[in-house]
């Protein structure tokens, strides 16, 4: 099944929100562009969504965030697969996959690429406020931020990040935003929060202020979509 999306505001590819529940079988192609949001899969607030046999994501956003797959308020996505998530903001933020508020993602992924072309943070994989994201097979993960702080893989707030992957992590930042402590990270965890990764080959952090490898501030904040 192809999933083909443009239009003005948010444009979501599959989409359960209030408790709604979404499944979908068979080889998955989504496309979506926003002029404002995009998000390839998107669950909120209880709401589930299930997808056997992911191909590819691809989510542009024109003015604002762009996400692959997010979860929020107590909802949860699952995915099989292996396929491949492509996200591109040209004026926001850019998540490959993020969990909120106590959701969790539980997906085979082959590679994630997410990019910040102008002003914005771009996170590989996230889990924030008691959520858990689960990742296997992946081969690798590219987050690049033209204007804004990077991270590979980030937790927070008793979130937990659990990877299996036989590939490379690269993350860059070509204007980090300082606070009060750097704005790039391969892996960061910070207020009671874990990530476990297997399988790594290779770590990259780079930015043009580095200090700490293994970190960033607190004091960082990611817009929830």
């Amino acid at each position: 099944m192809d999933i083909e999306i443009s239009g003005d505001g948010r444009i979501e590819g599959l989409a359960a929100e209030h408790n709604g529940h979404v499944n979908v079988s068979g080889d998955t192609t989504i496309n979506v562009t926003g002029e404002t949001e995009a998000a390839g899969i998107s669950a909120n607030d209880g709401s589930s969504v299930a997808v056997n046999g992911l191909s590819t994501i691809n989510a542009t956003a024109l003015s604002g965030d762009a996400s692959g797959v997010v979860a929020n308020a107590s909802s949860d996505i699952a995915l099989t697969g292996g396929g491949s998530i492509t996200v591109d903001a040209a004026n926001g933020n850019a998540y490959g996959a993020y969990a909120y508020n106590g959701s969790t993602i539980n997906a085979e992924i082959g590679a994630i690429t997410a990019t910040s072309t102008s002003e914005g943070e771009a996170v590989g994989i996230g889990a924030d406020n008691g959520s858990d994201v689960t990742v296997t097979g992946l081969n690798g993960l590219t987050v690049t931020a033209n204007g804004g702080n990077a991270a590979g893989l980030w937790a927070d707030g008793y979130g937990k990040i659990s990877v299996a992957m036989s590939g490379d992590i690269s993350v860059t930042s070509t204007s980090p935003v300082e606070m009060a402590g750097i704005g790039v990270a391969g892996i960061g965890a910070v207020a009671n929060s874990d990530v476990t990764v297997t399988g790594l080959n290779n770590l990259t952090a780079r930015g043009e202020q580095p200090r700490c490898g293994r970190c960033i501030n607190r004091g960082w904040q990611h817009r929830r979509h």
